[in-house]
């Protein structure tokens, strides 16, 4: 057996402490993409649906949500308030008998199949009823000298943000979008209705693609700027291998998730890993996760969403938090609600050194 003297033994010791603080050294200061702080769920564990729709034509909202969600949103969501509801009745039935959309839209199709699912017109903001509010009251909250006021101004903020509201909360929408496609959902439906389909959707359909999500396209229409209402091959590739027009859009709702289901039962017995789950993210999408999430949290109890079967529509007292109960109903609420949501931007903003990421060096 061989010995080694005392001295050799404390150089190796030296050395190899030398060597693991350089590692430490570099792995420090070398950027690097890890784990999601915040991954969605397993497929296997449970399916939630990003539902990608626009929200700025009377047909998308009767898909999102259908008449049910029309008439039943509380107060200050996005389909209340800004609804004409004038013979709604029968623009409902039209659209059911040409789109077979339910009375509750997709989301009551989802609830039937017992799916969770982010849907847009049913979970965000108005955001014109926000912007309007928050900018009315965000400097009247600021001097009150209550507790709103002393949380509101723990956030960081000053009187000098009223100016930005607009800008802060168009920051949170998209936030809120960009978490709930990455840090919530792991499939997604993708409607892509309309001759020239919605930009915002077609951003969404391109994040959920590169994270790896089961995708399904809904469109029950043959308009297309592609002779033969053929799918844009750049969208129809986001969604799948097979681009022939059966297989990459499906002209009712009730297919379109008979086929999300079938490519959610394939990815859950895949020997590959779900590459929405574990894969890492740039720093970009981290900030705008972090973000989202504050946003989220501020106003459902957890990550989950509760609905009512089968309507499809949110069991509020079961899935808000008190703070959002007490302050949705009301425009003095709402400016509060929209005050917090500049004040969670502006936090995060100053967590990730927003000025050090957008300022150019030199």
């Amino acid at each position: 057996m061989r010995h080694f003297t005392p001295n050799f033994i404390i150089l190796l010791t030296s050395s190899i402490a030398i060597l693991l603080l350089l590692i430490q050294i570099h792995s420090l200061s070398t950027p690097k993409i890890g784990a999601m702080a915040s991954p969605p769920p397993s497929l296997t564990r449970k399916v939630r649906v990003y539902v990608s729709a626009p929200l700025f034509q009377m047909s998308d909202l009767f898909y999102a949500v259908g008449i049910n969600g029309l008439t039943n949103t509380e107060p200050g969501g996005v389909t209340s308030d800004n609804v004409q509801m004038d013979d709604i009745e029968a623009l409902a039935d039209i659209y059911s008998s040409t789109m077979g959309i339910p009375k509750g839209g997709i989301a009551q199709a989802l609830a039937e199949n017992g799916l969770e699912s982010y849907i847009p017109a049913r979970d965000g903001f108005n955001m014109a009823i926000l912007i309007g509010n928050t900018s009315a009251q965000l400097k009247n909250l600021l001097a009150a000298g209550d507790e709103k006021s002393t949380y509101l101004k723990s956030l960081g903020l000053v009187d000098e943000d009223v100016n930005l509201v607009g800008a802060y909360l168009l920051m949170a929408v998209y936030s809120f979008d960009m978490y709930n496609i990455t840090s919530r959902c792991n499939c997604m439906i993708f409607n892509a209705n309309n001759i020239v389909m919605d930009d915002g959707s077609a951003v969404e359909l391109g994040i959920g693609s590169a994270r790896g999500m089961p995708i399904v396209i809904h469109s029950n229409q043959d308009t297309s700027l592609f002779a033969g209402g053929i799918v844009n091959p750049m969208v129809a590739g986001a969604s799948g291998y097979d681009l022939s027009l059966d297989s990459s859009k499906f002209y009712s709702i009730h297919d379109a998730i008979d086929e999300l289901k079938k490519k959610v039962h394939v990815a859950q017995y895949s020997s590959r890993p779900q590459y929405s789950k574990f894969a890492g993210v740039p720093e970009t999408i981290d900030f705008w996760n972090s973000l989202g999430e504050k946003i989220w949290l501020m106003r459902f109890k957890t990550k989950d969403s509760l609905v009512l079967k089968p309507t499809g529509t949110i069991n509020q007292r079961a899935s808000y938090t008190n703070m959002y109960l007490l302050n949705s109903g009301s425009n003095a609420g709402q400016g509060y609600i929209g005050s917090v949501v500049c004040g969670l931007v502006k936090q995060t903003m100053k967590e990730f050194n927003y000025a050090d990421l957008t300022v150019p060096v030199g």
